[in-house]
């Protein structure tokens, strides 16, 4: 009896087993993305920031079934901020065949990556937007261009009547091509209202800018205009906080980060803007689609426990939301080449920053997708401070 029992229990084990077996052969590896982001050093604030958008995708994509019935997983890689490691990591996903790499996060480093990339693929898709992709190319960028960009600014500072700018870049790659730009558009008869009263340079890793402070504040500006980001941009406002300093800021959308704003809160002007987009305007958002695409991010970011999501957060959701569509469309095996077209090709697309059209875009935006925001340090929030139609707002 026993004997006969310990059979049948056996029998059951060895189907148990191979049925499991079979289970497990049948749910394929999930696909993997190649995401490169500065998670550690001077731009960690912003690299860890646009990993929480990949993991609120992934959790999304994987949440409704995976694409094609195949969980996707986005393989983040630390750059430390460093170009050089960039193409060390760059030339790893080429050698594994991977047809596309997210990121890098910082302007020199996507510039790095292109340079191996930008005829040969794989796609790169940098979440900088103040890097140039070439047209036509493997590369592609989020957001507006800088000189888009760099013009909202100034736009906004000619309707609130600031024309004494003092300029604030880092000592680097991503500096040098800002100011360029800021340059560049100063020149246009529009601006000419507009000067640059002093101008001072930070290193990214500095831990003080009293010499670059004491200067601001003997130029007397109206306005504090500053490209540098994360650590540096801590040791700025720091910096003028201590002497006392307090005029409106404009800064980059890579410093539009709910953490490193709390981090700094003692510190900040009570005038902080920021180029945004409509999705951040909430109840005061008209188009519907983006209000959607805005919905599914918000709801996706709070199943990861990641909060409210930043434009510089979302300018990487739709990177990877782009992606992610290309991957739907052309199934796993999908390569460089099929990518890169798939994404040329795309126009009307919705997505939280706004409705992408790539043709003779390697961003799929223009200046129309843009307005300014403004953070509160005293609710730790961010306001429109402008309207739907991306003008500035009534103080």
């Amino acid at each position: 009896m026993h004997h006969r029992y310990f059979i049948r229990f056996a029998i059951g084990v060895l189907c148990s087993t191979l049925l499991n077996g079979q289970a497990l052969r049948a749910q394929p590896a999930p696909y993997t993305i190649e995401v490169i982001l500065p998670m550690t050093g001077p731009s960690a604030f912003s690299g860890q920031s646009e990993s929480k958008a990949v993991l609120a995708m992934e959790r999304m994509v994987n949440d409704a079934g995976g694409v094609r019935g195949q969980h996707i997983h986005f393989d983040v890689h630390d750059d430390q901020g460093s170009p050089q490691v960039a193409v060390e990591l760059t030339n790893a996903a080429i050698a594994s065949h991977a047809p596309v790499i997210i990121g890098a996060g910082l302007t020199a480093s996507c510039s790095a990556i292109g340079a191996l990339v930008e005829r040969t693929g794989p796609v790169e898709y940098c979440v900088s937007p103040g890097y140039t992709p070439a047209t036509g190319s493997y590369c592609f960028a989020v957001g507006v261009s800088l000189q888009n960009s760099t013009r909202t600014y100034l736009d906004f500072l000619k309707s609130r009547g600031l024309t004494r700018l003092a300029y604030v870049s880092s000592n680097d790659t991503t500096g040098l091509v800002q100011r360029q730009s800021v340059g560049e558009a100063l020149a246009l008869p529009e601006y000419r209202d507009i000067q640059i009263v002093d101008e001072e340079k930070v290193n990214p890793g500095d831990l003080s800018a009293s010499t670059q402070v004491a200067k601001i504040q003997a130029a007397r500006p109206d306005v504090i205009m500053t490209m540098t980001s994360g650590t540096a941009f801590g040791t700025l406002v720091h910096g003028l906080a201590d002497a006392g300093l307090d005029v409106p800021m404009l800064s980059t959308t890579a410093n539009a980060n709910r953490d490193e704003l709390t981090q700094f809160a003692s510190y900040l002007p009570h005038q902080l803007y920021f180029t945004g987009y409509r999705f951040q305007l909430g109840a005061q958002l008209n188009d519907r689609t983006i209000r959607a695409q805005a919905t599914a991010m918000t709801n996706a970011f709070t199943l990861v426990g990641a909060g409210a999501p930043t434009s510089t957060q979302a300018a990487t959701w739709d990177a990877a939301l782009l992606v992610v569509s290309g991957l739907r469309q052309l199934g796993p095996s999908m390569t460089a080449e099929q990518l890169r077209d798939y994404l040329l090709s795309l126009h009307a697309f919705p997505g939280v920053l706004g409705t992408y059209d790539f043709r003779g875009n390697q961003r799929g935006l223009d200046q129309r997708a843009l307005i300014m925001v403004g953070w509160r340090p005293a609710t730790q929030d961010y306001y429109p401070a402008a309207n739907d139609a991306g003008k500035a707002a009534p103080r």
